[in-house]
């Protein structure tokens, strides 16, 4: 990650650089590595060239062809633990707030029952129109026939809850 930020500062400070005309001292040091063949010396070399800029910051003013380079304040793993904190979930409900927002994602499907067949377990397994696959998650009675329209629905912690044409319920999780 850090060797990506000091890559692309040398391209910003090679751009201000060339938005001026002049030459910054480091071009000549890239190309002198750019010019070798053999890969792991290639690499060693720009390894070596840019060593000296880790932990620092490249400020660039491409209107007017100006770089600079100062110290940057390291992030403490601390605060980047904090910034990180509790994103996860809060970018998973943005992701599927969009998606039913523009109508990829919804909340429940109502679909015909086309095949069932009962499971070693004692758990049901059945086909809905459209190719849908789905299986209970526990093994316990339910009443069910082909041809009949059951609605699945979205329940707690991602889970799945089927409704019968009587309206009873049984979890169950989608297998195809």
């Amino acid at each position: 990650m850090i060797g990506s930020r000091i890559t692309f500062s040398i391209a910003l400070f090679v751009h201000a650089a060339a938005v001026q005309g002049a030459q910054p001292p480091l071009v000549p040091a890239v190309q002198r590595c750019a010019a070798m063949t053999d890969g792991a010396q290639r690499l060693q070399c720009y390894d070596n060239e840019v060593a000296p800029l880790a932990g620092k910051v490249i400020a660039v003013d491409v209107t007017k062809g100006t770089a600079s380079i100062t110290a940057a304040a390291p992030a403490t793993a601390p605060a980047i633990a904090e910034e990180r904190f509790g994103r996860a979930n809060l970018d998973a409900r943005q992701r599927a707030q969009n998606a039913t927002e523009q109508g990829l994602e919804t909340d429940e499907i109502s679909r015909r029952v086309v095949a069932l067949r009962a499971l070693a377990d004692g758990a049901l397994r059945l086909e809905l129109e459209g190719g849908q696959v789905w299986r209970q998650t526990t093994a316990e009675y339910f009443l069910l026939k082909t041809g009949d329209l059951v609605t699945i629905s979205k329940a707690a912690f991602g889970s799945f809850l089927l409704a019968s044409p009587g309206g009873r319920t049984t979890r169950v999780r989608r297998i195809r």
